[in-house]
């Protein structure tokens, strides 16, 4: 019994000591990643807007854009809808232009919805990253809200 208590001693002495040399959190200011660079929302929209500016990178780096769109009002008005582009620039030039753009969230404009879209991708520095939303078909008498939020992965 008591080698047994003194090898179980060994054993959890060396998983403690283990641990002392793990890094933890960094200090404010360092570069810590994921972290939030930029969020955005217009509550109570009833059209499109234009591009907006929601962040400039300084440097090269690959983020993530979440986009959530709720139609609170909807106008029933059947094969309509809003969009939510990403507009940004990476090193194949200017990325997020629709129609073919693979950057963009689409929301209903019949009935009360939701939609969202998730993206990932690489910012050249210098160069904004933006949102814009477009209509399709008839969205008058339409109300949503939407929310951005744009994270630097690394």
């Amino acid at each position: 019994m008591g080698k047994a208590m003194c090898y179980l001693f060994v054993v959890l002495l060396g998983c403690c000591t283990s641990s002392f040399g793990q890094d933890g959190p960094k200090k404010s200011g360092q570069n810590v990643y994921p972290r939030i660079v930029a969020t955005f929302k217009r509550i109570d929209q009833t059209g499109p807007f234009s591009p907006v500016t929601i962040y400039t990178p300084k440097n090269w780096g690959t983020f993530r854009c979440s986009i959530v769109m709720v139609v609170t009002k909807g106008n029933s008005q059947t094969n309509s809808y809003l969009e939510a582009n990403l507009l940004f620039h990476d090193g194949a030039g200017f990325d997020g232009v629709p129609p073919n753009s693979p950057f963009y969230a689409t929301v209903a404009t019949a009935t009360r919805n939701t939609n969202y879209g998730e993206f990932p991708f690489r910012a050249r520095p210098g160069k904004p990253i933006q949102i814009e939303v477009v209509p399709y078909g008839i969205t008058s008498s339409t109300t949503y809200n939407i929310f951005v939020v744009v994270e630097q992965l690394m």
